[in-house]
């Protein structure tokens, strides 16, 4: 960065002469003091003449991607936020299980699993394991991404979240409709069952088939050099250094 740190470098600035020139321009090398009109940029120090050349340059020739293991340990850090998350979910239908409480759980757990990943990422441009590495997603043109553009980036998991809770919801209203829930004694008897009679052939096909997709589209990064993921394609972003 551009800051001129030693007082012997220190000189009058040519535009403001009762001050010490403190800054240097990074692209110029024009000398600058605190009235001076400076930008920081990416860690760079430019003057008003040179950010704007800078600022035409597209977005995507000033930015680092984000590697693969970079990104594999932001989400397993991200895993293991929301493992705890929804260990302190499902206490209550442990200890006090009833089929209710237990698909109220999944619920809650598909809410925190959408705030958690789709509303981060759109607000903040970071989940909080993206925040510990210090990578974050951008917009391909522009830094900022929109709503649908987190939705899309995370659509595979909310596919698979959502057909796994409705098909739950489904399952538990036609026992209702039936034998009843009564036999049920815990949560792991509860979806147990769910997944021996409740989930049926053509869904399990599904979810075979979004999860292989999901193995490609992490793969996908090592393919190519800017770093970017099938869903990244999808949705218009990029994952970067911060």
């Amino acid at each position: 960065m551009g800051a001129i740190e030693k007082p012997e470098q220190q000189v009058a600035c040519s535009v403001h002469s009762n001050q010490a020139v403190v800054w240097e321009c990074d692209e110029c090398g024009k000398k600058m003091c605190v009235k001076c009109k400076t930008i920081g940029f990416k860690y760079k120090i430019y003057c008003e003449t040179c950010i704007e050349k800078v600022e035409t340059v597209p977005i995507d020739k000033l930015l680092h991607p984000a590697g693969f293991w970079k990104r594999l340990s932001a989400r397993a850090i991200d895993g293991l936020i929301l493992a705890f998350l929804f260990s302190m979910i499902f206490l209550l239908p442990i200890f006090y299980f009833t089929p209710i409480i237990t698909i109220s759980a999944f619920c809650l757990s598909y809410i925190v699993f959408f705030i958690y990943h789709v509303v981060f990422t759109w607000q903040m441009g970071q989940t909080p394991g993206k925040i510990a590495l210090e990578i974050e997603v951008m917009g391909f043109t522009k830094k900022d991404i929109s709503l649908v553009q987190a939705l899309l980036r995370h659509i595979l998991g909310i596919s698979i979240s959502l057909l796994y809770v409705v098909g739950m919801i489904n399952f538990y209203l036609a026992l209702q409709s039936g034998m009843g829930v009564d036999h049920f004694a815990s949560v792991m008897d509860f979806i147990r069952e769910y997944h021996r009679y409740g989930i049926t052939t053509n869904t399990r096909f599904v979810y075979t088939l979004l999860c292989v997709i999901m193995f490609g589209d992490s793969v996908f990064i090592l393919c190519n050099k800017r770093k970017r993921a099938l869903h990244d394609l999808l949705a218009g972003t990029r994952v970067v250094l911060s």
